[in-house]
């Protein structure tokens, strides 16, 4: 379930973090109260900072937190999952446009290669060079603490 959040400013991309917490306690199956209460909570201790210069340590900082708030809370493997969901759906939030356009045609639309390369006016190549370097880039960077 995607739940909708608070933008920074008009026009502005959701809070990163905050849509992360939001994806985690919904995964957890934990009330959307608690969710702004310990949004708050970690706002308020420093670990969210700016929305638009979050970096890869702010995310870790913000998993780490949530792991030790949650952990005496509900079932650790159900939370080891819910934060892994929650860190891919931010990576893949975060890609470039074009290669978010090539995964969402294949992955989430189950088009073909060649299909999203006639929609989009690219070579069959060039799509599957699309979707490879996001495939990486999210596995790559999509790393939740134990």
């Amino acid at each position: 379930m995607l739940l909708q959040h608070r933008r920074v400013e008009a026009g502005a991309r959701p809070d990163r973090l905050v849509a992360l917490i939001f994806h985690v306690i919904a995964g957890v199956g934990i009330s959307r109260r608690t969710a702004v209460r310990i949004a708050r909570d970690l706002r308020g201790e420093g670990l969210l900072p700016d929305p638009v210069l979050v970096s890869r340590e702010d995310l870790d900082r913000v998993v780490s937190a949530l792991q030790l708030v949650l952990e005496s809370r509900v079932d650790k493997g159900l939370l080891a999952k819910a934060l892994e969901d929650a860190v891919l759906l931010d990576e893949y939030r975060s890609l470039p446009a074009p290669q978010r356009v090539v995964v969402e045609a294949v992955v989430e639309r189950h088009r073909s290669i060649p299909a999203v390369a006639a929609e989009l006016g690219l070579s069959p190549e060039e799509v599957r060079t699309r979707l490879n370097e996001a495939l990486r880039g999210v596995a790559a960077s999509a790393w939740v603490s134990p």
